[in-house]
């Protein structure tokens, strides 16, 4: 007899059931055997009962698993009576495979994993099932138990120590996960660094369910880590060694050279013949030439050594570039060049940052621009704006000159680089001076870039980021002064720069001004009857100079009608033995104040023009605050050097004592009290500033 559900799990008909040997022909040819086994020990009687998992292979083609069980009844007659059972399990077999799958893949990626795995086995807090990562850490032999003591045998005390405190704060339900770096020393003796990490899973009432630790490998890592901290204290060595020998061969080609500029100074107060003049001015400014590379040199050597430290003092910014355009003057007169500058409305008057630098940059990029520029004008523009609650200053400088080729210009800011590198190159220089511009400018927290085109000129740009300081504002930079407001006043200058320039100053000042660019104009417009109460006149233009106009313009109007101030280049010739043509002459470039202060004087209380009685006043030469009776002590160890400081004194009319080096200076000031010390930085025995804060602390 066969129930449906066994029909069903067989995929037969009850006639095909009925058949002999049915279920042995169903039945996976693999199982066969086995079972065939087990039927013959249960009809010899040898058991009652058999169970066997087996397959079935049904005729539509699809295989089962099924568990069958028989059991064997004998009765009192002798018959026997077998009952068997079937239960499809073909899920329940596919699931565990599946398991089985699953974990085989899950143990093929623990052991593929470059880190080391271990995890408590079930139902202990003490074995650990380790991957093939931990293994080759860890050193220990394949299949290890992996028990704790395991573990503890290969570490460091003094880490396993920590290890076990960590842990504490596991059981103790205080934590879930701790990290920390320990040290394995591996059978084979070699040392391994590692990150240890360890997360516990908890059951609802708290107690662990499962441990697992992770351990990264990082041997490498720590020894690159090591090697690039040696490297760094010897990149540190060689930077303080390599600032030391700067600061020093600073002193050494400095120090000579200031005997050689200073000697040849003063041999120059001397009585010379011409050639001896001659020869003495040619050592000078080949000591100067000399001096200018090698502060380039030292320079750019402390910016790539990263020890060029800047200043952050209060400077005023209209000072600063007036004081650099006085130093280039002489050489834009000599080429006649009109050297003009123009700083906007917006730019602070007094700004903290390092002066020293800013000066550098605007020697070097105006000296460049007149050195390139044979013909034409040379102009400075100065702007800011605020930045980040900071004052963010614009120079820019533009010249007339030749301009730069475009495949030199992605050189230009580059070290010992220059556009024109021939041996035949018409202009000198080391080609450090831009570089070391540039990284100055960037050092402040600016930029710099250049614009230029071959025979029409170049413009270079560059901004510094400093912090701007309340000043009070300039007497010439209130807009409608009353000694000037209402004037009309008469511009006249071939250079359109600088006639929009001073326009636009008389115009802040309250004045009606009215430029023309040529004598020949100006002299129109005075003849056709306009009427003007000063007049600012070039001194060097084409067809009719500024004197030329002068006189011209005398004939049509007096010194009272018509008061002129004369604009003139340094160098150029005198105009005061032309009958007094001009109120005032001053030296270009021109300063605010001074062009305000001359137009003011030359208006008294009632408005009409003052005739000057010295009608050029040169600005005194600043004095030098000091009694003759001064007490200067000179501290200077070089026997050269201290002859230049003597001899100069001596000339300005002071005696001084002499201190070979700090010690000395100190002795002497302890000594007696001087009114003044000339301090020597790098001395023998103790330096200038040990020195000095020594004399400090004695007052």
């Amino acid at each position: 007899m066969i129930n449906d559900a066994h029909l069903e799990i067989c995929g037969l008909t009850r006639e095909q059931a009925m058949q002999r040997g049915i279920f042995v022909a169903i039945t996976h040819p693999e199982d066969r055997v086995r079972q065939a086994a087990l039927n013959a020990d249960l009809l010899a009687g040898r058991t009652n009962s058999l169970t066997i998992e087996k397959r079935y292979v049904r005729p539509d083609g699809r295989t089962v698993w099924v568990s069958f069980a028989t059991q064997r009844r004998v009765y009192a007659d002798g018959s026997e009576e077998f009952l068997s059972t079937v239960l499809d399990i073909t899920g329940l077999k596919q699931a565990g495979e599946e398991l089985v799958r699953r974990e085989a893949e899950l143990r093929f990626i623990l052991n593929a994993l470059p880190i080391g795995v271990a995890w408590t086995k079930s139902g202990t807090d003490t074995v650990y099932q380790l991957n093939d990562g931990f293994y080759r850490i860890s050193g220990l032999a394949r299949g290890a138990a992996g028990s704790a003591e395991d573990f503890k045998a290969i570490s460091y005390p003094e880490d396993y120590e920590i290890q076990t405190k960590h842990y504490a704060t596991l059981t103790s339900g205080a934590a879930d996960r701790f990290d920390m770096v320990k040290r394995y020393l591996r059978p084979d003796g070699r040392l391994v660094w590692v990150i240890l990490t360890v997360q516990v899973y908890r059951a609802a009432d708290g107690s662990i369910l499962q441990e697992v630790g992770t351990t990264v490998d990082i041997t490498a890592q720590k020894r690159q880590a090591d090697e690039l901290r040696a490297a760094k204290e010897a990149a540190e060595a060689a930077n303080i060694a390599k600032s030391q020998f700067l600061a020093m061969m600073s002193h050494e080609i400095r120090t000579p050279m200031n005997g050689i500029i200073g000697m040849t100074s003063l041999l120059l107060d001397t009585p010379l013949t011409g050639d001896q003049r001659e020869y003495a001015e040619t050592v000078r400014f080949s000591g100067d030439a000399l001096l200018t590379i090698i502060n380039d040199i030292l320079d750019f050597s402390k910016i790539e050594a990263g020890k060029f430290d800047l200043e952050h003092t209060p400077f005023g910014v209209r000072e600063c570039v007036q004081a650099v355009l006085d130093l280039l003057a002489g050489k834009a007169a000599e080429k006649h060049l009109d050297l003009l500058y123009e700083i906007a409305d917006g730019v602070p008057g007094e700004v903290v940052g390092d002066v020293t630098r800013l000066r550098q940059i605007l020697v070097n990029l105006l000296g460049n621009a007149l050195k390139f520029t044979a013909a034409g004008e040379v102009v400075l523009s100065v702007g800011a704006q605020v930045r980040d609650g900071r004052t963010e200053l614009a120079f820019a400088i533009t010249d007339t000159g030749i301009g730069i080729p475009k495949d030199g210009l992605d050189r230009l800011f580059q070290s010992f680089s220059q556009v024109d590198a021939s041996t035949t190159r018409k202009f000198g220089g080391t080609g450090l001076g831009l570089a070391i511009s540039k990284r100055l400018a960037e050092l402040m927290g600016g930029t710099m870039s250049v614009e230029s085109e071959t025979g029409r000129g170049s413009t270079f740009r560059f901004s510094i980021l400093v912090d701007a300081v309340a000043s009070k504002p300039r007497p010439y930079q209130a807009a409608g002064r009353p000694q000037l407001a209402g004037r009309t006043l008469l511009i006249v200058d071939d250079n359109a720069t600088n006639r929009r320039i001073l326009t636009t100053q008389a115009r802040s000042w309250g004045m009606a001004a009215r430029a023309a660019e040529s004598g020949a104009e100006a002299l129109g417009w005075v003849r056709s009857g306009e009427k003007f109460d000063a007049g600012i006149l070039d001194m060097h233009m084409p067809e009719m100079d500024g004197v030329m106009l002068a006189r011209e313009l005398r004939a049509l109007r007096d010194e009272r009608q018509l008061p002129l101030l004369l604009l003139s280049s340094l160098g150029q010739r005198d105009p005061g033995a032309e009958d007094r043509l001009f109120a005032r002459c001053l030296i270009k470039p021109a300063k605010p104040e001074q062009i305000f202060a001359a137009l003011a004087g030359l208006f008294n209380g009632e408005g009409k023009a003052e005739a000057s009685a010295q009608p050029f006043v040169v600005a005194p030469a600043p004095t030098v605050d000091f009694q003759m009776n001064e007490r200067v002590l000179l501290a200077e160890d070089n026997a050269v050097n201290q002859r230049v400081a003597l001899h100069m004194l001596r000339t300005l009319g002071y005696r001084a004592d002499v201190a070979g080096d700090g010690r000395e200076a100190v002795a002497a000031v302890e000594r007696q009290p001087y009114d003044i010390v000339l301090m020597d930085v790098q001395m023998p025995e103790m330096d200038g500033l040990a020195a000095t804060r020594a004399i400090l602390a004695l007052h």
